[in-house]
């Protein structure tokens, strides 16, 4: 029979060990009431109210709250990706990151809100939810939201060197550059670049339509959708005709309005539907001309 005894380096390891099986965990956070384990791992935690970043990276100078999560980032300049998916076979980084992203294919939501009961894949999103009932607004996202007064972009794409605000979207816009599709519809095989496109194209096989009109009711499967309805409540007509300055509350109404009149006058840009009208107008500028020659 194996030994149910393990094995530590260090005395203090010890200790740290055997609160786990004690269960009494002997320090908590006076900000959020957060229980932990250590010493050091109230320390570390109390970073995340703080915003201290002690640990920087010295090849793009983004900063962390803990040296692990320094070393974890250096990985990503390496390019070294150790850990591969068994059912895509796409890599990660990080050990975690592999096991969130196995989520997607096994569809487990094991973090849930304690609150409304609703389920997560992830627990950074359960607690991002979280905030939703105390109101809290984290230090993180603070340090995000600063960027859109400051303008300060420090993630830069190494081909086009193009600078974003956030990692993850830099991380994505490099998807463009490598043609890479990580993201495929388990019921037509469809790939696509963002997951957020997949979560969309899914609702086109479920028929899912999560985005509801506040004023009619009537629902849309992708917020997009919403919003440019919204408009015809509003009346809002934010897309304008460059040529002929008519204005249309969707994109895809002036597309119509574009194609479906593809004869555009040389002189003032007026679009028409057919040739007749246009040379009739044409003979208009052609009379001014004579007038005042």
């Amino acid at each position: 029979m194996a030994s149910p005894l393990k094995g530590f380096p260090a005395h203090g390891s010890l200790g740290r060990h055997s609160r786990v099986h004690k269960g009494r965990p002997p320090v908590r956070c006076q900000v959020c009431g957060k229980s932990l384990s250590t010493p050091t791992s109230l320390q570390f935690h109390l970073r995340m109210h703080t915003a201290e970043l002690p640990f920087q990276c010295s090849v793009c100078k983004q900063r962390f709250s803990t040296a692990s999560n320094l070393r974890s980032h250096l990985t990503t300049h390496a390019g070294e990706k150790p850990y591969q998916c068994s059912v895509c076979l796409l890599k990660f980084t990080r050990a975690d990151n592999l096991s969130r992203h196995l989520l997607t294919h096994t569809g487990d939501k094991p973090f849930q809100c304690t609150v409304c009961l609703r389920k997560f894949s992830q627990a950074g999103n359960v607690r991002a939810h979280f905030c939703t009932h105390t109101g809290e607004s984290p230090y993180g996202n603070l340090r995000t939201h600063i960027r859109t007064h400051t303008g300060e972009k420090p993630f830069q794409c190494s081909v086009c060197l193009q600078k974003f605000n956030l990692a993850d979207t830099m991380r994505k816009h490099l998807r463009t550059h490598t043609g890479e599709k990580p993201f495929q519809c388990s019921v037509c095989g469809r790939k696509f670049g963002r997951a957020d496109h997949l979560r969309s194209h899914l609702r086109t096989h479920t028929g899912e339509k999560p985005y509801e009109c506040s004023v009619c009711g009537q629902k849309f499967n992708q917020a997009a959708h919403l919003r440019a309805h919204l408009r015809t409540h509003t009346g809002k007509q934010t897309y304008m005709c460059t040529e002929s300055h008519k204005s249309f509350i969707t994109t895809s109404g002036l597309r119509v309005h574009l194609i479906g009149n593809p004869y555009k006058c040389t002189e003032c840009g007026r679009r028409f539907r057919l040739a007749p009208p246009l040379m009739a107008h044409l003979r208009g500028h052609i009379r001014a001309l004579n007038c005042l020659a």
